[in-house]
């Protein structure tokens, strides 16, 4: 069976009703946030300061993955990290990656080489890696696992999340995580 893709006409619409929804949650969180602490912690977690505090569709993404990583109890109380980052963890700097199978633009989607390209360019800097893998297809989280377990001196600095993960997943990743594991057992 081939695989078809969406055409670019597609995809943008696609990435057009996200930012619409991000943007929707945006203006909610800010109408509720004066008696609702969950909505003030969202917002605060939204301000990007490698971006001057702005929140936008992409910073309120990554601080729903921080709230999810947070609920899951792999991250304990994150905060915006230093600059170069996204979050901290106690004490740990971790950069969020968000992949997709399906390309916005014509250079884009899921490719190994862009993946170890970004990854390494966190981890010289002293910035752990945390993938969402959420929009990956099958077969790009199989190469996504691949990559990662091919590359040793990733452990314990690079893990994949899937947001619609098990509690066992959590588990295995909070346990892989705190014990310098293998990367595979991350996966």
């Amino acid at each position: 069976m081939v695989q078809r893709f969406p055409t670019i006409t597609q995809r943008l619409k696609v990435q057009q009703d996200k930012n619409h929804r991000w943007h929707s949650l945006h203006q909610r969180l800010e109408a509720i946030a004066p008696q609702n602490s969950y909505a003030r912690e969202m917002l605060e977690l939204a301000k990007d300061p490698d971006h001057g505090d702005r929140v936008d569709f992409r910073s309120l993404e990554e601080a729903y993955q921080a709230r999810y990583l947070a609920q899951a109890c792999i991250w304990i109380a994150p905060v915006r990290g230093p600059k170069g980052s996204d979050f901290a963890s106690q004490g740990q700097a971790w950069d969020l990656k968000t992949e997709t199978s399906w390309p916005i633009t014509v250079n884009a989607g899921y490719s190994d080489e862009r993946m170890v390209a970004k990854i390494e360019s966190k981890l010289n800097r002293g910035i752990n890696v945390a993938v969402d893998q959420t929009h990956l297809s099958q077969e790009d989280r199989k190469k996504l696992g691949d990559l990662i377990a091919s590359q040793s001196n990733w452990a314990g600095k690079v893990m994949v999340f899937h947001r619609r993960a098990t509690q066992a997943d959590f588990e295995r990743w909070k346990a892989a995580l705190t014990a310098q594991p293998s990367v595979a057992s991350l996966l």
